[in-house]
């Protein structure tokens, strides 16, 4: 009888972190598409038939559940790991969320641009590359959400059924606060009060992200299915 042979191909930290920076992209490129598509005037809301702006607002729902969205893409069910390698975890997704947050903030360069004066001259979005303050901000909100999201993904990915269910009702919560959040920052003008709390959300998910990544502790090698 023959012997059944199981081939797994080893997955290394550096292409981990390749396909965090790629999901990056994709997703940074696809929010500023969206943005570009609807100063065309081609969106519409599906009910009322109104044209979607290329505004504060849309921007502000784009970056808000954009940010939210690059932890849930790096999720993989070919995996073993689902996505989420055992080894290294920690330093792999402190590396790849600093690249993240840097590939959306070079994207929005672009978005002052595309906006052009349907936003307030004073406001974050306007002032974004003329600003440190609304530059900051924006940084310190894009990368709190992706470290809070990504505690949530590490949640799910635990299988436990508690865990899961927290870990949905996160998810749920953050998609409501950046979409919130991303349209009240936006539209108004820079100020320390905001900068401040986002900073400090942002180190605090930081914290959070790599202790909860840390929890997971060591295991078998990342590996995917062949």
């Amino acid at each position: 009888m023959g012997t059944l042979v199981v081939v797994t191909r080893v997955i290394t930290w550096g292409a981990d972190l390749r396909r965090s920076i790629w999901c990056a992209v994709g997703l940074a490129v696809g929010i500023t598409l969206l943005l570009l598509l609807a100063s065309t005037g081609l969106m519409h809301h599906e009910t009322t038939r109104d044209p979607i702006l290329a505004d504060p607002m849309w921007a502000g729902i784009l970056i808000g559940v954009g940010s939210t969205g690059w932890a849930y893409l790096q999720i993989s069910t070919t995996r073993r790991d689902t996505g989420f390698r055992h080894d290294r975890l920690p330093s792999l997704l402190a590396v790849a969320v600093v690249a993240s947050t840097a590939i959306h903030l070079a994207l929005m360069c672009t978005w002052p641009l595309i906006i052009g004066d349907r936003a307030a001259p004073d406001s974050v979005i306007a002032t974004l590359l003329s600003d440190p303050r609304s530059f900051g901000l924006v940084a310190s909100f894009i990368l709190a959400l992706q470290c809070f999201a990504t505690c949530t993904v590490l949640g799910l990915v635990r299988l436990r059924i508690p865990v899961v269910l927290v870990a949905v009702l996160g998810l749920l919560v953050l998609l409501g606060v950046g979409a919130w959040q991303g349209v009240s920052i936006l539209e108004n003008p820079a100020s320390t009060r905001p900068l401040a709390v986002w900073a400090g959300l942002a180190v605090v998910g930081y914290g959070a992200m790599v202790l909860t990544a840390a929890r997971l502790g060591p295991g078998a090698t990342s590996t995917s299915k062949t």
